[in-house]
């Protein structure tokens, strides 16, 4: 019975170096540096980092520390808040005041604006929408083949179009065209014909 309440000092030396090691580290001191100071051997801080044990304190140390951080910025955060809501209803009527007393039409127009966009009526960014559609690929081999369609019936349209312009600038009349206006010019050419 005596040899099962019996402590063994090794094991509880190894907890409190595991301790003091992972304290250390967290605290982002170099291993020659946490050597020195703990009398130990830079290898043997090198071998306890690989312990289990030591990994185990080590994630708990790390845990319990930011932990309290966590809850130290969130509290901070928290009484951020709270002293900027007693301050707003005199920011508020600052603003207002100035709103109704200042003499630069510019300086009111950006009060105005800037109590618009508090309340949430800012001028949002206008942000292309991007819009994904699912189709089956046997409803996208028919919508292949009608955009196919639909590009060589534009295609056609556009070369009918440009063909009617091409005619529209023929002259109607023959007697207009410039071949037989530069026969008519040349001299000689009336006599070969009579």
């Amino acid at each position: 019975m005596a040899a099962e309440t019996q402590f063994r000092p090794t094991e509880i030396q190894y907890d409190l170096t595991y301790h003091e090691l992972a304290r250390r580290l967290l605290l982002h001191q170099t291993i020659t540096q946490i050597a020195k100071d703990m009398n130990l051997a830079t290898d043997l801080v090198l071998r306890l980092q690989q312990k289990e044990d030591f990994k185990r304190v080590y994630a708990h140390l790390r845990d319990s520390m930011y932990s309290d951080l966590d809850r130290d910025m969130k509290g901070e955060a928290n009484s951020i808040r709270e002293q900027i809501a007693v301050q707003a209803g005199k920011s508020m009527e600052v603003l207002t005041d100035l709103l109704a007393s200042c003499a630069s039409q510019t300086l009111r127009v950006n009060i105005a604006q800037d109590m618009l966009d508090r309340a949430g009526y800012s001028k949002q960014p206008q942000t292309p929408q991007q819009v994904s559609i699912l189709i089956n690929p046997i409803d996208a081999s028919a919508l292949v083949t009608a955009l196919n369609k639909e590009t060589e019936g534009q295609l056609r349209l556009e070369s009918q179009q440009k063909l009617a312009e091409d005619l529209a600038k023929l002259p109607t009349d023959l007697e207009e065209h410039p071949l037989v206006q530069s026969q008519r010019a040349t001299p000689g050419s009336e006599k070969k014909s009579s």
